[in-house]
């Protein structure tokens, strides 16, 4: 598959996760196969979002210098974590619901793990949106750079 049918493909999804989660649709309260539906959703939405990075960018095609090569190497990082998301949210719950309470015993399912989980969760958000903008930062001065010389 091409990256422009890659590109619509994640984009849509994205779009959709978002628009559910923003809405609160009820959906994500529904159980599938004893798992809640909106942590299966949030763990879709997040493996879309890295793809969506990697698809606006081409793979990172054009990645010849430090920056580039970096933030490349950043991206599918990114994207190993989210597709391995789900396993790391039941490793420090340890439950499928992803649940936190202060009874916990262990740090699976204390507090401190859901602060865990959240950090993940907002840095597989919030990362790929500032390697997007640093990588077209950087390519618009290699490219200047480049015209220059």
């Amino acid at each position: 598959m091409n990256y422009n049918k890659t590109l619509a493909i994640s984009v849509l999804t994205v779009i959709i996760v978002a628009f559910l989660f923003i809405s609160g649709n009820s959906i994500l309260t529904k159980s599938f196969l004893s798992i809640p539906a909106g942590n299966l959703i949030l763990w879709l939405g997040l493996i879309a979002l890295q793809i969506t990075n990697y698809s606006i960018n081409k793979g990172f095609e054009s990645a010849n210098s430090f920056l580039s090569n970096t933030i490349k190497l950043l991206s599918i990082g990114l994207l190993l974590l989210s597709i391995l998301w789900f396993g790391i949210a039941y490793f420090i719950s340890g439950d499928l619901g992803f649940n936190f309470n202060s009874n916990a015993t262990s740090f699976a399912g204390s507090p401190e793990a859901g602060v865990l989980h959240w950090r993940i969760i907002y840095s597989l958000v919030i990362s790929p949106v500032v390697l997007i903008i640093i990588y077209k930062i950087g390519s618009f001065i290699e490219n200047r750079k480049h015209k220059t010389s």
